[in-house]
């Protein structure tokens, strides 16, 4: 029996610790109008950290260079010209990002109570039917600490990360509304997907499905 007891606690001894990632969000306004929600996914085991960009379908990037301590955090990339360098302030990670210029941007941990809305993160994309033509549309939605922050793109238009002045999403209604382009959108689930309509002048019927997470 004490080889037995023996044996089992060697074993537990020896399974290494799982690493435990925190997700950090922050939004960073680009502009007035336009905002872009970053995110950075620290592993406190190996003090190592990859980049999220869910506006812009960007999510596990490993930047070029990167500094994770528990006082501070900074990074830098050569391909997206970009850097960071924050410090952790009062349960905030607060400091400046620079790409092209200068910008404040604050990070907050992603709690318990917000990891269940990342399940609704991602691309919802579709198509309006306008004279026998097709307009794709995509819906970027990211997650934040407290809610939810969403762009629209039309790729064919070349408009990408058009501001939305309302947007809400669960899982079972999705709805949003743009002042920029004069557009709104309600839509329920069916069939795994949001089927609505898209008003931009006049109605039109608009069904977005989850492509990407």
């Amino acid at each position: 029996m004490t080889i037995k007891i023996l044996c089992t606690l060697i074993f537990l001894c020896a399974i290494p610790t799982q690493a435990k990632i925190e997700q950090w969000r922050g939004k960073l306004e680009v502009s007035k109008q336009l905002s872009l929600v970053v995110g950075i996914n620290i592993d406190t085991k190996t003090k190592s950290l990859t980049l999220d960009s869910p506006n812009q379908k960007m999510f596990e990037y490993t930047p070029s260079e990167f500094l994770v301590s528990d006082k501070a955090v900074s990074f830098s990339d050569t391909k997206l010209n970009a850097s960071y360098e924050g410090q952790f302030v009062d349960g905030e990670l607060v400091g400046t990002f620079i790409q092209g210029k200068a910008r404040p941007l604050t990070f907050a941990l992603l709690g318990t109570d917000a990891k269940p809305r990342l399940q609704l993160e991602g691309t919802y994309a579709g198509a309006l039917d306008i004279n026998g033509k097709k307009l794709p549309l995509e819906l970027q939605v990211a997650v934040l600490q407290d809610g939810f922050h969403a762009t629209l793109d039309s790729p064919a238009q070349q408009s990408f990360a058009i501001p939305l002045s309302q947007f809400s999403i669960n899982a079972n209604e999705l709805s949003f509304e743009s002042n920029m382009i004069n557009a709104l959108y309600q839509g329920v689930i069916k069939e795994g997907e949001y089927s609505g309509t898209f008003t931009q002048g006049f109605a039109m019927p608009l069904s977005l499905k989850k492509t990407l997470n």
